[in-house]
Formats: structure tokens, sequence, C-alpha cells
């Protein structure tokens, strides 16, 4: 089975500007506060099972409503530029470029429990695989 990494990489080379290599790439989501989502998804799961009588239903209910309330955004930083590539809901597909930014954009540093970073205005909450892709990354900026 191919490594997600370089998998993600071949998937956005039509996105990518010609000749442009990407050194790291971040995994991270998109949207509103984390305790909030969880909160949400909670009520709505309670709620849908409450009301179906059947409270093993609310389950899979609050996994669609968590799910659905974050975009995947793959961050690509390259020779070139900080890539922010939209990756759909479901999973890290890349499906076009949302952004580029300067190639001096550092993409850290992580905060509290669920890596929270902001990155030109968006809220990303970066996933746990990728948070030495973002040491790295802003190391590279360093040297």
């Amino acid at each position: 089975m191919p490594d997600p990494r370089d998998r993600i990489i071949e998937s956005s080379k039509p996105l990518l500007n010609r000749g442009e290599v990407v050194a790291h790439v971040v995994r991270a989501l998109e949207g509103p506060n984390r305790w909030a989502g969880i909160g949400l998804a909670i009520f709505v799961g309670i709620g849908v099972g409450l009301l179906t009588g059947v409270p093993i239903v609310g389950l899979p209910v609050m996994w669609v409503v968590f799910t659905r309330l974050y975009g995947r955004r793959i961050l690509l930083a390259t020779d070139q530029a900080v890539v922010v590539v939209d990756g759909g809901h479901w999973r890290f597909e890349p499906k076009k470029v949302l952004e580029r930014l300067d190639v001096d954009t550092p993409i850290g540093p992580l905060k509290g429990l669920f890596l929270s970073t902001h990155l030109n205005g968006r809220r990303l909450y970066v996933v746990p695989r990728s948070a030495r892709e973002v040491v790295a990354a802003d190391a590279d900026l360093d040297t």
C-alpha cells in the first residue's frame, strides 16, 4: 500500500506549477472550534437517538455531524510557496488550490490539545501524524 504522503504528492501534481517540488505535506482540518463541534455532534446525536427511540442510532449521527463540520485541508510546503489545497469532506484527496502563500510563511506553532494553528485567517487543526511535518517545515524557514 502506498504511503499517504506519496499518494497526496502524486495526486496534487496537476494543481502545482510546473517544476514545483513538494518538501512537506501537512494534513489539517478547517472549521469551527473543536469543543463546539463536539458539543454540537453530541447534542444532535442524542436528539436523534431520543426521537427514534433507538439510542444507538445517535452514535453514527454524531460521527457524521462532527465529520461534516470540518473540511480537509492539505498544506504543501514547496520550493515556491505554501499551497493550501482543498481535500474534500471525507478524505485527504487533493481537489483544488484554495490559496498560495509566500514561501516564507510559517505553518506553526501548534497550540493546545487539538494542535491548532492560524494560517492567513484560516483556523486549522493539524492531524497528529502531521505535527512533525509542521516542525520540519518551519525549521526549513530558519535555514
